[in-house]
């Protein structure tokens, strides 16, 4: 016999034991708000979690709130915080100044590539956002090394390496140097060219690619050629590897 009320009411008492508690984030919003409170691990407490556990959380808020300004340039905040309980939850107010951004100061970028390769990144200068006078952001700076690595990589430059890469904050400034040297060293070439099938002509196959053996590798080539053979209408599957 089943006994639907109950299972109802079960359901009621589960909801309710896994509804979250209010954090509030006050003086700051869209993106420092978003980071800020993926780096608080009270925000994801719920509202029956035993009150050690929120205390100890809500020692930690000043830490992490930094760690989660820090990227954006703000490294002088003031924050403000107070915790409450009552019968059924908790409740936790944070209030943040963000203060003055850090600015970009001296800024060191160098490519070294060889000279007849310079081309490969051209566009990839100093970026404008990393330029003196912006406002530091990390995720600019990992997104210019990122570009790099991945340029570096689509043209064969297998030994590519960030010799230096570095952030120099001075807080009392709100100043930032930043250094960053990117050596590609030699470019690599296409190898041995094989194919491992047998159905069709081999200079058939050739014929979709714009590559041979000792042309300096290039990844986009390889891209066009799995394009290329995908679209022909002779295979089902296909590898380059």
């Amino acid at each position: 016999m089943h006994h639907p009320s109950r299972f109802f009411l079960f359901l009621l008492l589960l909801h309710g034991s896994l509804s979250y508690a209010d954090l509030v984030l006050e003086g700051i919003d869209d993106e420092l708000a978003r980071n800020v409170r993926a780096h608080l691990p009270l925000a994801s407490e719920p509202c029956d979690a035993e009150p050690w556990l929120i205390r100890r959380r809500f020692r930690a808020v000043d830490v992490a709130v930094r760690e989660g300004l820090e990227p954006f340039g703000h490294y002088e905040p003031e924050i403000r915080s107070s915790l409450q309980f009552d019968d059924d939850c908790w409740r936790a107010t944070v209030s943040v100044d963000p203060g003055p951004p850090t600015l970009l100061r001296e800024i060191d970028i160098a490519i070294s590539v060889p000279a007849e390769e310079t081309h490969h990144f051209a566009d990839l200068g100093s970026p404008q956002e990393l330029a003196p006078g912006m406002q530091l952001r990390h995720s600019a700076f990992e997104r210019y090394k990122r570009a790099l690595r991945i340029r570096g990589a689509e043209r064969g430059f297998a030994e590519a390496s960030l010799s230096t890469s570095t952030i120099d904050v001075w807080p009392d400034e709100q100043s930032a140097d930043l250094s960053l040297h990117y050596e590609s060293g030699p470019r690599y070439a296409f190898g041995d060219i094989s194919q491992n099938q047998d159905f069709i002509d081999p200079k058939l196959v050739s014929a979709f690619l714009e590559f041979d053996q000792g042309m300096p590798y290039d990844g986009r080539l390889l891209t066009k050629a799995y394009s290329d053979l995908s679209l022909s209408g002779y295979f089902s599957r296909i590898e380059l590897s």
